[in-house]
Parts: C-alpha cells; sequence; structure tokens
C-alpha cells in the first residue's frame, strides 16, 4: 500500500474525479477527509469508503466535512 499511514485532504470529493481520487486513495491506505459543498454526494462517499473498508477493497477510513472552498470562512 502507497499511502499506509497517511492522511489526505481531497477537495471536490463528493463526485466525479474528486471521488475518484478519494477512492483511489483510500484504497492505497490513506485516511481520507473529504470536503466539498454537498452534504449528501459527501455522505455517500464516506459512506462507500467506510463500508468497504471491511473487505480488501479498502484499507483506511473517510470522514467529510461539507464546505464552499471559495468561502474565506468556510476555510476557517
Amino acid at each position: 500500500m502507497l499511502l499506509d499511514n497517511q492522511v489526505a485532504l481531497i477537495t471536490g470529493s463528493g463526485r466525479g474525479i474528486g471521488r475518484a481520487i478519494a477512492q483511489l486513495f483510500a484504497q492505497e491506505g490513506a485516511a481520507v477527509f473529504l470536503t466539498a459543498r454537498t452534504e449528501s454526494e459527501l455522505a455517500t462517499t464516506a459512506s462507500e469508503i467506510n463500508s468497504s473498508t471491511s473487505s480488501t477493497s479498502f484499507a483506511s477510513s473517510a470522514s467529510f466535512l461539507p464546505a464552499d472552498l471559495t468561502r474565506e470562512a468556510d476555510c476557517t
């Protein structure tokens, strides 16, 4: 596993390329922290990663926080 004992913050991870990156990083052993604007998409992505942790697909866990990174208040 290339990312054992690493933590990755992945923006835009609710769908598309960001989601695929989150899943790949988790497969490679990283704990992933997801952020995007849509909470329901983040919850789905995190749930998929966390429910697969017990199988051979993912070795790590996912947490998330919805945020709009174009807003300074969300970044703090």
